[in-house]
């Protein structure tokens, strides 16, 4: 169960994110929420076994230049992340297969 839990981002399709931008999933009553590392965004989720589909997907439209690749990175996550087809959780990790087979990896966010 996600419900109440928040994770940051390790890697995305084997790569792993610009370093000091952190981009975060945070799940709660059905909702994802979190940083794309620049914008913000929000959809809604729902898991049934190891199935996960998440809809609905918007997000803020700034547009950010620093770091170099920020913006392309952000839209490639986002894109990964509304093909999700199934999840697990192994040795404290949250991954996120999309339906391509691309895996989008989060580790536990500390506050």
């Amino acid at each position: 169960d996600l419900d109440g839990t928040s994770w940051k981002l390790v890697s995305y399709a084997g790569i792993p994110p610009i370093k000091g931008k952190v981009m975060t999933a945070n799940f709660e009553r059905e909702e994802i929420t979190g940083s794309a590392s620049c914008n913000h965004y929000f959809g809604s989720y729902k898991i049934k076994g190891d199935q996960i589909i998440v809809e609905g997907l918007g997000w803020t439209e700034m547009a950010c230049l620093d770091p170099e690749g920020i913006m392309e990175q952000e839209q490639v996550i986002m894109k990964l992340l509304s093909d999700a087809e199934t999840i697990s959780l192994k040795d404290n990790l949250l991954n996120i297969r999309t339906k391509s087979g691309d895996l989008l990896v989060f580790a536990p966010l500390e506050d």
